[in-house]
């Protein structure tokens, strides 16, 4: 027997929109397991919010879960061509608009691969996570009523939406062994390009918020 979630806090207000209004602070919660995980911006979560967390946790388990009963079917949900943005949107479009140059809300990652690698395969998954994820085919723009959000179709991000491939392998000379690191000159050429792939600005106005580079230091590296 499922117990049903109660919506009230002690605060007054349901459990649904105490997650909106951690997404409005750009705060992830999610379920891992049994236990509740959450991730947020620095400073994020004030003292009052997290002891609701801790008094709401069994709700956001049992909420996030689906344990409260058989979850409905997602379905493509159609959207508005002009959607307001939300809190840490604004946020974002106000550097972007005072500082264009602005990396503070780049997460930059890097990861080294090594073996046979399908480039074409590779931009192709990477492409899906932007297919899938709306937030990463969302622009922004100016209107008369404030800042608004598009979604573009995948299909017009597709038609932009390239791997671009820097090749290094002439640089690298033959070693040993494969799991060798690359020479100093090389290592220092791999940092410029990490860091201006990295402190690149994006253009929220035309999108896509998600780019990526591979660098090719050996047929098989």
């Amino acid at each position: 027997m499922t117990r049903v979630v109660e919506e009230e806090s002690v605060q007054g207000r349901s459990v649904f929109e105490l997650l909106e209004a951690l997404q409005a602070l750009d705060v992830r919660v999610w379920v891992e397991g049994e236990k509740l995980r959450l991730n947020a911006p620095k400073g994020a979560l004030t003292a009052e919010l997290k002891d609701e967390l801790r008094q709401r946790k069994d709700e956001l388990l049992e909420l996030l879960s689906g344990s409260g009963g058989e979850a409905e079917p997602l379905e493509p949900q159609l959207r508005p061509e002009a959607l307001p943005l939300s809190f840490a949107q604004e946020r974002m479009w106000f550097v972007h608009q005072v500082q264009p140059d602005q990396a503070a809300f780049h997460l930059p990652s890097a990861l080294r691969l090594r073996g046979k690698l399908e480039v074409a395969v590779l931009e192709e998954v990477l492409f899906r996570l932007v297919q899938r994820h709306e937030s990463l085919r969302t622009r922004f723009e100016d209107s008369p009523e404030g800042p608004v959000q598009h979604i573009e179709a995948p299909a017009i991000v597709r038609e932009s939406f390239q791997l671009p491939v820097v090749d290094l392998e002439g640089l690298v000379p033959e070693g040993p062994s494969p799991e060798d690191p690359p020479p100093e000159a090389v290592e220092a050429h791999l940092r410029q390009l990490a860091g201006e792939a990295a402190s690149r600005p994006f253009d929220l106005a035309r999108g896509p918020l998600l780019r990526s580079l591979l660098v090719r230091l050996g047929h098989r590296d």
